[in-house]
């Protein structure tokens, strides 16, 4: 059997955080990627199930999963759970590891567990999302804002993203900064008509949302200075 530790590092001094998997010891990703962030993988993302689920371990050194990636998929029988089956287009040749289901299981509820590395608008960030409930993504939906993801971002702020409209057709990434506010205000504001809210921006993703904001845009939100 293999065995599995998790280590949480910074990427750089001004950029985010990742998961460093070390099987026996050795740092399987070495010098060929980089580490997913904490948030992707911590708990949900290296759990085991049956029959299984295929996930990103490891991204392009530049951080972006489009770039280069490698993924497994993550089993669980009885009382072993393999990482087999790699696709990757990363420098990487990696075999099948199988752990024993409790050490496995341990070694993510420790990382999971120890959150010392993790700064205050990030655990705010986790703590919201963990508050986000069906009932607020559907009434975001009929507002037609979808896929929200309340994030801790690298340069220090607490932020709702999301997107709106229909690639090609008029497609916009939105931004709503609750940086400050308790974790139970950011569901309660994500509840109240998107119209009103005063720290939106949006971000244009083709030639018709350039042209033009979101249909539930408000008089404050604000075009992106990078779009």
């Amino acid at each position: 059997m293999n065995e599995l530790r998790l280590r949480i590092r910074r990427v750089a001094p001004d950029q985010g955080w990742e998961v460093r998997l070390l099987v026996d010891g050795i740092d399987v990703i070495g010098r060929s990627g980089t580490g997913m962030d904490p948030d992707t993988l911590l708990p949900r993302g290296l759990s085991a199930t049956a029959p299984g689920h295929r996930v990103v371990l490891v991204c392009c050194g530049c951080g972006d999963v489009g770039c280069g990636s490698a993924s497994a998929v993550i089993r669980r029988a009885g009382d072993v759970v393999t990482w087999k089956d790699w696709e990757t287009d990363l420098a990487l040749d990696l075999p099948t590891y199988r752990f024993a289901a409790d050490q496995y299981d341990e070694a993510v509820a420790r990382a999971d567990r120890d959150r010392g590395w993790e700064p205050s608008h990030r655990t705010a960030a986790r703590h919201a999302r963990a508050l986000l409930d069906p009932g607020t993504i559907d009434l975001l939906r009929a507002s037609g804002l979808r896929e929200p993801r309340i994030v801790g971002t690298d340069r220090g702020a607490v932020e709702v993203w999301m997107h709106a409209g229909v690639r090609d057709e008029g497609h916009w990434q939105v931004f709503l900064d609750v940086t400050g506010l308790e974790p139970k205000a950011v569901i309660e504001l994500l509840r109240v008509e998107p119209m009103a809210w005063q720290r939106a921006t949006w971000f244009p993703n083709d030639g018709t949302a350039s042209r033009q904001s979101p249909p539930m845009a408000g008089p404050a939100w604000r075009r992106s200075p990078l779009g």
